[in-house]
């Protein structure tokens, strides 16, 4: 499969996802409310009825909502938010740090050979391993995060790979806009 039947499958996907999490909420209040129900038939009680019903459903489908308003909100603010959420450190020009400094060179490299604005580069300095991400919700808000393994251990020409890498992603509009996980 071609890059663009892979992005066709993972938007069909993504359509499955959100009918399935529909599906997940009408279960939840359906469920919430069969065990009200039986609650209040063992107690004895009949105070059981379509208000109930009405409040128990509302007060679910509002709590979801919220909570995804809140994370959707959270996450506008742009790929700053994964970033910082993975542990990263903005990058800064004046960095003391060749490797962090070298970086930086590549990544405007890059975006002048792309034509994009130059994204914010996050470290990560945690992680040893060998890793990059690209996140945001449009290319104007995309951030870079490289792992301390990555830019201490990769040449140039292997940071540039990693670094061409991320910036594809920022390019066909498949970055990372709602994951906290690391990976590329």
């Amino acid at each position: 499969l071609n890059f663009f039947q892979e992005q066709d499958r993972a938007r069909r996907n993504t359509k499955w996802l959100v009918l399935l999490f529909v599906l997940a909420v009408i279960a939840l209040v359906a469920l919430t409310n069969m065990v009200v129900a039986a609650f209040l038939f063992f107690e004895g009680s009949n105070l059981y009825s379509r208000e109930t019903f009405k409040w128990i459903t509302l007060i679910i489908v509002g709590s979801i909502c919220c909570a995804i308003l809140f994370r959707w909100m959270e996450l506008s603010r742009g790929g700053k938010v994964v970033a910082e959420e993975l542990g990263g450190i903005p990058i800064q020009p004046n960095s003391p740090d060749p490797h962090e400094r070298r970086c930086l060179n590549v990544v405007a490299e890059m975006a002048l050979a792309s034509g994009m604005p130059v994204p914010q580069v996050y470290v990560l300095h945690e992680q040893i391993t060998l890793n990059a991400f690209a996140a945001g919700t449009s290319p104007a808000d995309a951030v870079i995060g490289v792992t301390r393994g990555s830019i201490e251990q990769f040449d140039r020409n292997q940071l540039q790979g990693v670094i061409g890498h991320e910036f594809s992603h920022i390019l066909n509009g498949d970055i990372d806009r709602k994951s906290t996980r690391l990976n590329s």
